[in-house]
């Protein structure tokens, strides 16, 4: 008896004819956030009805803005017919930023802030690498070690543009620019945005009375 390939499908279940032709954008949403430069957005407006009800089967929701050009999904709280709460396993896990991957953030928010009110003909924000470095690298000044210090600051970088906030754009191998995704905007609102500046001061402020103390 031979064994079944697992890799092998039922073509009555499975088949080009059965693949919806929303199916791209279903797995592009499943993968992050879609923006008008993706060659899928045009998919996602043609099709979101059904995608939204592909998704809400899931307990899934679909946030589209087409004026900033930005598709995502979310996971509202559900109830059941009494009243409590679904246990849906999460979409992504939830992570707790670090105070410096907080403090980028913040720094290229201002910056969408900025060019949004500089720049109403366009909503694509492009900072040049090396200018993103030198808004950071006041931050990062109390480590004696440059190199360190380099580390640190492409790490945190490299965290936000997994996030989907930061987009690279490279000239051959290395990378010269980052766009600015508009999700953003969602992400951290304007009010969001002070609550943080004050959290960030807070814990400034308890970080020099510790080192005064030291």
């Amino acid at each position: 008896m031979s064994d079944q390939n697992p890799f092998e499908v039922n073509e009555t279940l499975l088949g080009g004819s059965q693949v919806a032709p929303y199916a791209p954008a279903l797995i592009h949403l499943l993968q992050g956030v879609i923006d008008v430069e993706d060659e899928i957005w045009n998919l996602v407006l043609s099709y979101r009805t059904p995608i939204e009800s592909y998704f809400a089967q899931m307990g899934l929701a679909l946030y589209v803005n087409e004026t900033n050009g930005y598709a995502f999904l979310w996971q509202p709280d559900l109830q059941d017919e009494k009243g409590a709460a679904l246990a849906l396993p999460r979409l992504t896990r939830r992570q707790k930023l670090g105070y410096s991957v907080t403090l980028l953030l913040i720094l290229i928010r201002e910056e969408l802030n900025q060019f949004d009110t500089t720049n109403v003909d366009s909503r694509r924000l492009l900072i040049p690498r090396e200018a993103l470095l030198d808004k950071m690298r006041p931050f990062y000044a109390k480590s004696d070690d440059a190199r360190a210090a380099a580390k640190a600051m492409d790490r945190d970088i490299n965290q936000v543009v997994d996030f989907g906030f930061l987009k690279p754009i490279k000239r051959g191998q290395s990378v010269t620019d980052y766009v600015v995704r508009p999700v953003l905007k969602a992400k951290i609102t304007s009010d969001e945005l002070e609550t943080l500046h004050a959290q960030l001061l807070q814990h400034a402020a308890s970080t020099e009375g510790n080192d005064n103390e030291g």
